[in-house]
């Protein structure tokens, strides 16, 4: 057999084809692996310590590279796949730098949001270097095509397809092996655990075909039924089951004897650093938190995220659902809820008479929140394009947060009813300056050699102690109200420090502490929980049972088959046949509403003071409001004043066409006004 093989590929002809197909894709990986673990020894040392996970690895990359024998240019073709995974790589290493979280294919969703925010986390050096290294790639591929002969006379189609299953068998089945032998897993929970114990490649491909929730293996409609504690005969109703199981009790609203303002509070990368071992610092960064945290029920949240993933921490808060059943590093946000939606606090509070709120001073399309908050059954989403007087931290890259206080204020005035709030802070958010060209209230004492990781640290712990003051005058506010209500505190993710779990005295990077405060006498006990059990947390001791996750975390948490339970529902829900609900999803998109105030034109006029100028007067105008005439964009429109806007324009005529949009630019508009005709003066 081996003779036939040996004759069929001509070694002798091919040796130096051979040597490049085997030899190339090792130190391909072997690149990759030094730069995932930012040194090559580091890597050298995995490829040797590691040796049948570092060989799939390498077989994953010359699978991809088999594919190039099917080309005449097949140098080409090879310097391209090569490139690709190199360039991967240098990604992967330019992420880990910024954040804990390893590069995946989820990530190319959110390629829009990584170039919004590219420049604070890249420095002009770095942007140079990584330009010069994509350019020089480019090059290099471009002198390969234009310098390397194609394959002349006629290919053999029929045996480098042949060749192809053969690498596809060996790669799978070496794959297959790894898995059976528990050296690989289909299941990576923690990213970077995870990547660091089966390879980059691995896991990045891991990422491209492994997305959403599986279906479990034993998902039917019995085992939903059964989940819901429903016999097959009671589940012939949709009608009985919308009510049952979306809001819980059909008694249940007769049962809630209080209903409180309900306000979620998320903290940009806020955790306590004082429980950093070994740092030291000249006084409480966060007296407030501390303080509070004693009083009221407190514990610790585990996240699905480090370093980044603010929208997957969410989404585990909002909707009770496990990341880890869904896809590595996958966003929701980015992909099922782009065109479902599903049970949500918002949702669930519905049911009892609350409207849902939420506020960001952070732009509001990133994450697509403008489009995935409507699919989470939120009436109104307030971002920084709708605040006024925004304060910037001491880099001028974010807002801070104190401008939070005002618009949760504004927010519960803006109804009569009970509301439901749930703010998104920004203030505490990457990247911090490793200068020490920022003064700061607050110094660390401990002796390190890594001084620009201590300006870092020193930056960070700045923001952090002014969103500590945040957290008490928001708490203040409230005290001052005349109504009942709930604040839940809690950080979305640490930041990106480089710190380990033996670094902090949690135990675990994952870790970020949570308070509850109530004026209305409710007794919450503290305890650490997962971050998509705080929903059922809240409102089970007001006795709210609305919705099937929420009731469902309410009552069976602690039990055997509690999380292939949720993983069963999780599934049923948006991936599956909506058995929970008799095929019938209860839920509808909301109309959502772009900030709480309207914004509107009032009048139109040409500038007194100022020559081939216009002014636009109205009302609740931001810095982010642009003007539209005859539907083209005014870039360079000027914010006077809230009710005043100006604009060059010279050939102002009857019947023009003005419209005031909330905006980044002319494509990327968050909400307009009604249109305005100019009639004259």
């Amino acid at each position: 057999m081996f003779k036939l093989f040996k004759k069929y590929i001509n070694f002798k002809e091919n040796r130096e084809l051979i040597i490049l197909y085997i030899v190339l894709p090792i130190i391909i990986n072997l690149i990759i692996e030094m730069l995932a673990r930012k040194s090559p020894v580091k890597g050298l040392v995995y490829m040797f310590t590691s040796p049948y996970v570092f060989l799939c690895n390498t077989l994953i990359i010359l699978f991809t590279m088999s594919f190039t024998l099917l080309f005449r240019r097949r140098l080409f073709s090879i310097a391209v796949i090569g490139s690709i995974w190199l360039i991967f790589g240098v990604i992967n290493f330019v992420l880990l730098t910024n954040r804990v979280t390893p590069f995946g294919a989820p990530d190319f969703k959110n390629i829009a949001d990584g170039i919004m925010v590219m420049g604070s986390y890249l420095n002009m050096f770095t942007l140079i270097i990584a330009i010069l290294l994509i350019v020089g790639v480019i090059a290099g591929i471009t002198f390969i095509w234009l310098k390397v002969p194609r394959i002349k006379g006629k290919m053999n189609h029929i045996k480098n397809i042949v060749l192809i299953a053969v690498i596809a068998v060996i790669t799978f089945g070496a794959l297959n092996i790894g898995l059976a032998a528990g050296s690989l897993s289909t299941k990576l929970p923690e990213l970077s655990t995870s990547y660091a114990k089966y390879g980059f490649v691995y896991c990045f491909s891991n990422s491209v075909v492994n997305t959403g929730v599986n279906r479990p293996s034993d998902y039917s409609k019995g085992k939903i039924n059964d989940i819901i504690n429903m016999s097959q005969e009671e589940t012939t109703n949709v009608s009985n089951i919308v009510e049952q199981d979306t809001a819980g009790d059909p008694n249940d609203v007769n049962n809630v004897t209080k209903k409180p303002n309900i306000i979620i509070v998320q903290l940009e990368s806020f955790f306590d650093i004082t429980e950093v071992n070994n740092l030291n610092f000249t006084e409480d960064p966060i007296p407030n938190y501390h303080r509070l945290m004693k009083e009221w029920a407190s514990g610790y949240l585990d996240m699905p995220a480090v370093g980044a993933g603010t929208a997957n921490s969410e989404f585990e808060v909002l909707t009770g659902m496990n990341l880890d059943h869904f896809g590595p590093g996958e966003y929701p946000y980015k992909t099922i809820l782009k065109t479902a939606n599903c049970e949500s606090i918002s949702y669930n509070l519905k049911e009892y008479g609350y409207t849902a709120q939420a506020l960001h001073n952070n732009t509001g399309g990133f994450y697509g929140r403008n489009n995935v908050f409507s699919q989470l059954g939120f009436d109104t989403f307030t971002s920084v394009e709708y605040m006024q007087n925004v304060a910037k931290t001491l880099t001028g890259n974010w807002a801070k947060d104190e401008i939070l206080v005002e618009q949760i204020e504004l927010a519960l005035d803006s109804t009569n009813n009970q509301d439901f709030v749930y703010a998104i802070s920004v203030q505490g958010h990457g990247s911090y300056p490793a200068s020490g060209e920022f003064d700061t209230e607050i110094q660390i004492t401990s002796e390190t050699e890594d001084e620009s990781r201590i300006n870092a640290m020193e930056y960070y712990t700045q923001q952090i102690h002014e969103m500590d003051q945040f957290v008490a005058n928001l708490i203040t506010m409230l005290e001052a109200r005349d109504e009942e209500s709930i604040v839940v505190f809690y950080g979305d993710h640490l930041p990106s420090f480089g710190l380990s779990d033996k670094d902090v005295k949690s135990g675990s990077i994952y870790k970020t502490p949570y308070f509850i405060w109530n004026n209305c006498d409710l007794k919450y006990t503290d305890e650490d929980i997962e971050a998509y059990q705080l929903q059922s947390k809240i409102l089970k001791e007001l006795n709210m049972t609305a919705g099937v996750i929420n009731k469902y975390h309410q009552e069976y948490i602690g039990t055997e088959e509690y999380l292939n339970g949720l993983q069963n529902l999780e599934y049923d829900i948006l991936y599956g046949d909506l058995l929970v609900y008799n095929g019938i999803n209860p839920y509808q998109p909301t109309k959502l509403q772009m900030g709480i105030k309207e914004i509107k034109i009032t009048q139109i006029y040409k500038d007194s003071e100022k020559v081939n100028a216009v002014i636009i007067k109205g009302e609740n105008f931001t810095t982010y409001s642009k003007v539209f005439v005859n539907g083209d964009y005014f870039e360079n429109t000027e914010f006077i004043d809230s009710n005043t806007l100006r604009i060059e324009y010279a050939e102002l005529k009857g019947l023009d066409s003005f419209v005031v949009s909330q905006a980044h630019s002319a494509t990327s508009i968050l909400s307009s006004t009604k249109e305005n005709l100019y009639y004259g003066e």
